[in-house]
This record gives C-alpha cells, sequence and structure tokens, in this order.
C-alpha cells in the first residue's frame, strides 16, 4: 500500500521527467524519452512514436489511451491530408549531390529511402531497424545488408543518417567489420 507521500513523489517524479505528458489528458503533446508511448506503434500509420513526435492524445473508454502522430510528415489525426514532403525526384537528385560531396565514412554506402522504397512498405509489421527498433520513414538513410553492403544479400537495415541523428550503424558497429552475418549468424 502507498502512502500519500509516495504518490506524491511518484506524480512529481514523473512531472519532472516528462513535463509535456505530465497530466496524460486528452490534446497535443510532444514525445520524450518518457513517454509512455515512446517506441510504440501509431494505431494509423503503424510507424513508431520518437522522441520529438507531436501527438494527439485521445482517451477512449473500450481502448484507453489513443496516440495518433499529429505532423505534415505523419498526418495520422486527419489521413485524407496527404504527407508533407518533397517529390521522390527532387530528393534523389538532393541524395545523390549529398553522396557526391559527402562519402559514407569507411565508404560504406547508404540508400535513402525514397517514396516507394520496399523498406517503406506498409504492412502489419513495417520494417525497422534492428539497432534502435524504429520503423524507418521517407528520406532516411540506411544501410541495407550491413555484413555485405556493396552487394546485399538480404533485407536487413540499420538507420546510417547522422544528420538526423540516427546513428545506429556507427554506433552499433563503430568499425563497420563483422565476423559474423547479423541476420543468419554465420562465419564470414
Amino acid at each position: 500500500m502507498h502512502s500519500v507521500a509516495a504518490e506524491q513523489f511518484e506524480s512529481g517524479l514523473h512531472h519532472g521527467l516528462d513535463p509535456p505528458d505530465a497530466e496524460m489528458s486528452a490534446g497535443e503533446a510532444m514525445t520524450t524519452l518518457y513517454s509512455p508511448w515512446v517506441g510504440a506503434k501509431c494505431v494509423a500509420c503503424l510507424h513508431t512514436f520518437r522522441p520529438d513526435d507531436t501527438v494527439l492524445i485521445e482517451l477512449d473508454d473500450e481502448m484507453g489511451l489513443v496516440v495518433r502522430h499529429s505532423s505534415a510528415a505523419l498526418p495520422c489525426v486527419d489521413p485524407s491530408q496527404p504527407p508533407a514532403g518533397i517529390s521522390s525526384a527532387t530528393a534523389a537528385a538532393f541524395f545523390r549531390g549529398v553522396d557526391e560531396e559527402n562519402v559514407s565514412p569507411g565508404g560504406v554506402p547508404v540508400r535513402h529511402l525514397l517514396a516507394g522504397d520496399a523498406l517503406l512498405a506498409r504492412r502489419l509489421d513495417r520494417h525497422y531497424c534492428r539497432v534502435c527498433a524504429h520503423t524507418f520513414r521517407p528520406l532516411e538513410a540506411v544501410v541495407v545488408c550491413p555484413c555485405s553492403p556493396d552487394d546485399p544479400m538480404c533485407a536487413l537495415a540499420i538507420h546510417r543518417d547522422p544528420g538526423r541523428g540516427q546513428t545506429c550503424f556507427d554506433d552499433w558497429k563503430p568499425n563497420g567489420v563483422f565476423t559474423r552475418c547479423p541476420m543468419n549468424y554465420r562465419e564470414l
């Protein structure tokens, strides 16, 4: 049994760690590392919630807390609105220029996820980074088949997009050297 002082302490601790979401009331909120929905999937788009995602919280009698993305890039609150962004042709030209001027560290090739990429396909379980476990979103950069990125043999992908703060590949394998395949554990 909790004392009143213990309950007040827990409430104050939660409020201090996650001020935007401390009250857990319906309305807009900003996702933080301490939000209870961080890492969970949006009921509308099936993308995971990440820190700094703007969301709309609704309290439903049957489902309880319902959280949806609420941003121009992920307009899950109003699915009739198309996601804001740039055309794939413009993005492809931009990324070609970036890749020409800014060679990936260690020469490990990255793939920029443009509309239509198989890694962005909407399915029951979206493709996700095998390090951070967040789903892949349009325009992110990933390493595909980390043990053989020059000639991919599988679709295992890991974020490598430092401009977006997604340094999963470098955090996981800073030297890029593999002795075993992370997909099937065979010796390389």
